[in-house]
C-alpha cells in the first residue's frame, strides 16, 4: 500500500506540475503575446488531442478505468478499435502513442517559439506535418464503420482535433507565404520538440507499463486477502 500511495503522490504531482506551467505559458501568451495571440486556440488543440491521445494510452496498457471515460455500449467500444489491427502501425507501435508524440511534440515546438521572430515558419512546418496526418483519419473513419462496426469516442475526439487544426493552420499554409529556410539555426527548436519526446519516450512507456503492473498486482493481493 505504501508503494501504491507513493505512485499515486509522483502521478498527482507529474501532473499539477504539467498543469501549472501550461498555465503559465498560456497567461504568459495571453498577456504578452503579439500576433501569436491569433495561434491559441492552435495551442489549446494541442493539448485536448495531448490529453486525448494519453487518455488512449491508458487504455493500451489495461488501466481499468479507462472505461470511465470510454464505456461499453451498443455503439461504441473503444477498447475493441485500440486492440484491432489498425490500432497498431506495422503490428508494433501503438496509434495511441504516435497520437501523444505527435501533439506533445508540436506543443513543445510551437511553446519553444511563440514568442520568437520565427513563430510562424514553425507553424507552417507544423501545418505541413498536420497535413500528413488528415488521411489517416478518413482511413480510421472508415475502418470503425465497416471492419470493426463499433465507434471509439475518444479517436473520434482525436481525428476531430487534427480537422480543426487544419482549419487552424490553413491561412498559414495557403494564405501570406512564409520563406521556407531549412537552415539548423531555424530547424531548431523542430528538432528539439520532438527530440525530446522520442528520446523520452521508449523510458517513460516503460515506467508507465512498470508503475501500472506494481499497481494491478497490489490491487490482486488486496483482493485476495
Amino acid at each position: 500500500m505504501k508503494d501504491l500511495r507513493i505512485t499515486r503522490l509522483r502521478f498527482l504531482a507529474t501532473t499539477a506540475m504539467i498543469g501549472l506551467l501550461l498555465g503559465f505559458f498560456f497567461l504568459r501568451l495571453f498577456l504578452f503575446g503579439g500576433n501569436e495571440r491569433l495561434c491559441l486556440l492552435i495551442l489549446l488543440l494541442k493539448v485536448v488531442g495531448l490529453i486525448a491521445s494519453w487518455v488512449l494510452l491508458l487504455g493500451t496498457l489495461r488501466v481499468p478505468f479507462f472505461k470511465r471515460f470510454c464505456p461499453i455500449s451498443p455503439y461504441f467500444d473503444c477498447r475493441r478499435v485500440i486492440d484491432s489491427p489498425a490500432g497498431k502501425i506495422f503490428g508494433v507501435i501503438h496509434t495511441a502513442d504516435l497520437g501523444v508524440l505527435y501533439f506533445g511534440g508540436s506543443l513543445l515546438v510551437l511553446m519553444f517559439t511563440a514568442f520568437s521572430p520565427d513563430f510562424y515558419f514553425h507553424v507552417v512546418l507544423l501545418g505541413g506535418l498536420n497535413l500528413l496526418t488528415l488521411p489517416y483519419t478518413l482511413f480510421s473513419v472508415l475502418y470503425q464503420a465497416v471492419k470493426v462496426r463499433k465507434w471509439c469516442a475518444l479517436c473520434l475526439i482525436v481525428q476531430a482535433v487534427f480537422w480543426m487544426e487544419f482549419w487552424q493552420f490553413f491561412p498559414f499554409l495557403f494564405g501570406n507565404r512564409v520563406f521556407l529556410d531549412f537552415s539548423l539555426n531555424r530547424i531548431t527548436p523542430l528538432i528539439l520538440g520532438f527530440g525530446l519526446f522520442l528520446g523520452a519516450w521508449p523510458l517513460v512507456r516503460h515506467l508507465l507499463e512498470r508503475a501500472y503492473s506494481e499497481y494491478a498486482g497490489t490491487e490482486q493481493s488486496r483482493v485476495k486477502k
